[in-house]
């Protein structure tokens, strides 16, 4: 009994120690672009004339999503991957699905994050 008690305080004390909260400054500059990034998409969705709307929401909505892959990287949210070899839509600069990039905002609404 005894040495499986000490086995498990030396694991304790091989863990790693957690890692440092990330820069506050950081933060506010993501939430600050993620803001932008939200208000130039619900501009797009009002505007009853853009020229090349579907591009330009593309372009927008992908923007958005990798600042909010870096937000939930900051902030230790889990990002899911794709299905087609584990290479994520974000890296091909394609949207990712409505209900992943809801769970994610959600997540980092828990998490106190506001844009």
């Amino acid at each position: 009994m005894r040495w499986r008690r000490r086995a498990a305080e030396r694991e304790k004390r091989k863990a790693p120690p957690p890692a440092p909260p990330p820069d506050p400054f950081a933060v506010l500059r993501l939430q600050l672009r993620l803001g932008a990034l939200a208000a130039q998409l619900r501009a797009l969705d009002a505007d009853p004339h853009p020229w090349a709307r579907g591009r330009r929401q593309l372009a927008v909505q992908a923007a958005y999503d990798a600042l909010l892959a870096e937000a939930c990287r900051l902030a230790d949210v889990e990002i899911a991957e794709s299905a087609e070899g584990g290479s994520s839509l974000r890296e091909a600069g394609l949207p990712v699905d409505e209900a992943e990039r809801f769970r994610e905002e959600l997540a980092l609404t828990e998490r106190g994050w506001s844009w």
